[in-house]
């Protein structure tokens, strides 16, 4: 196993993708047994769609970045369900890439880090059902501060508006996602002052500043992104050692802690992300169990998503 330098930034649109019945068998041939079988349960192709996209997204990465083959990779969960690598052949994993996936409207994506801990979350940008725009935002009055919705509300055309809410929305849940606090973390803990006023295609913006409990907190970065003018994205990673777990960081300058937060960027290579087709998302890929018919029939006898959102989508 080689050193790495982690820093992946890759998509799949798994909106987008109908699956031959060569590519789904294929494709559930070359991940965990567990992991097929907990896939199968879902009652939507979208959502079939969207774990399997990133379980492939995992193993690509991870054999990439590691240099060993795809099917030495044991991949397990924690006990709040998030995956990491457990082992790599018959050895314990000892170091590995921080990696994090997450998925909503056509995409899944997977942001990785050499060095630290990451949360990534993705967000389309879309109507509310069943509610105006005014509603929704009414609805969500908690999770955000005062001068959030103050921000989002002054974006001006209800598009810019609704961008700026899911921005927000995703720069909350990444962190949260890269604590691994679940769900019991309050987001009105967290207040973000944005400093690039409009996220666009192809551009990666850090500038974005964190107030954890109204007061300054310069350990956190965060890279913002749009994919394909509708999908926001934004990837958290904490750079000093947390608060109670200091020791010799505490009588380090600014300027060191700012050297080390612009390392921890390079690091984590700032770029778009790739969006890959699906014969890239398999490339190197190994079937690990032999081919199952059944799976493609379960699959394929599912709706893509519930009535009402088929309706809204026609």
């Amino acid at each position: 196993m080689k050193n790495f330098m982690a820093g992946l930034r890759l998509a799949f649109n798994f909106g987008f993708w109908n699956p031959l019945q060569s590519e789904w068998t294929f494709a559930a041939q070359c991940i965990q047994p567990e992991e097929k079988e907990r896939i199968s349960q879902f009652m939507f192709q979208k959502d079939a769609k969207a774990a399997m996209a990133g379980r492939l997204l995992i193993r690509k990465s991870l054999s990439s970045l590691l240099q060993v083959p795809y099917s030495s990779l044991v991949l397990s969960r924690t006990d709040k369900g998030k995956p990491y690598l457990s082992s790599v052949g018959n050895a314990l994993s000892k170091t590995s890439p921080h990696f994090n996936i997450a998925h909503h409207g056509n995409f899944t994506v997977l942001a990785t880090h050499s060095n630290v801990d990451i949360g990534v979350d993705v967000m389309k940008v879309e109507q509310p059902m069943g509610r105006t725009v005014k509603k929704f935002f009414f609805d969500m009055r908690r999770q955000f501060t005062e001068l959030e919705w103050r921000v989002i509300q002054s974006a001006g055309s209800e598009f810019n508006q609704l961008l700026m809410f899911y921005r927000h929305w995703c720069l909350k849940e990444s962190m949260v996602k890269c604590l691994g606090a679940g769900i019991g973390f309050g987001l009105d803990r967290l207040e973000f002052h944005v400093s690039s006023p409009l996220l666009t295609s192809g551009n990666t913006v850090t500038d974005t500043v964190l107030l954890l409990d109204g007061k300054i907190n310069k350990e956190w970065t965060f890279e913002e992104t749009l994919l394909e003018g509708d999908h926001c994205i934004a990837i958290a990673y904490q750079y000093l050692t947390p608060q109670n777990h200091l020791t010799a960081q505490e009588t380090k300058t600014n300027h060191n802690e700012k050297e080390s937060q612009q390392s921890l960027i390079e690091a984590s290579t700032v770029k778009p992300f790739r969006i890959l087709s699906f014969q890239e998302l398999i490339a190197n890929a190994m079937p690990q169990t032999p081919a199952d018919l059944e799976y493609w029939q379960n699959f394929d006898s599912k709706l893509e998503r519930p009535k009402k959102q088929q309706e809204s989508v026609t």
